[in-house]
């Protein structure tokens, strides 16, 4: 929130959405711009909430197909007709599956596991043998990928 204005009449403020847009808020006092300010927000967030899970889930599905699907329990007819991220969460044994796995889909899988769940995804990072995740080289695709999910992840 970026105050533009005071006067006898107020606060004027600007309010920037998770969507990039522009929106005037204005109220008689200073706690009262904070209330609006987080209501539309609030608001703006609940419109957009399908939007954000149908584009996240759109972005999981290709990263799930990306690392491979072994790594995942599919809770659909398959990852393509999954309907909702839980259909696809990461397998409880994953730990003991990751050997092998390239370096790249390794980084991809570890930022996965971050958004599926912070405690799983630090507990692969401690037990990874790549080491260079603070020096990630990333290909466009993977990059893409992790970019995208940490852009439209909703929460799980």
């Amino acid at each position: 929130m970026r105050i533009i204005s005071t006067d006898e009449y107020g606060y004027t403020a600007v309010v920037t959405d998770a969507g990039g847009t522009e929106h005037t808020v204005t109220a008689p006092s200073l706690n009262q711009l904070k209330d609006r300010a987080n209501d539309l927000l609030g608001a703006w967030h609940c419109r957009h909430h399908k939007d954000l899970e149908e584009r996240f889930l759109a972005v999981w599905k290709s990263a799930v197909l990306l690392v491979g699907q072994e790594y995942f329990d599919v809770r659909s007819r398959d990852v393509l007709s999954a309907t909702r991220k839980d259909q696809l969460c990461p397998r409880a044994d994953i730990d003991r599956l990751r050997k092998g796995l390239a370096p790249k889909k390794r980084r991809l899988l570890a930022v996965m596991l971050g958004l599926y769940n912070p405690e799983i995804g630090a507990d692969f990072l401690k037990h990874r043998t790549d080491r260079t995740v603070g020096y990630i080289t990333w290909d466009k695709v993977h990059a893409r990928l992790a970019s995208e999910l940490l852009r439209w992840f909703p929460g799980w």
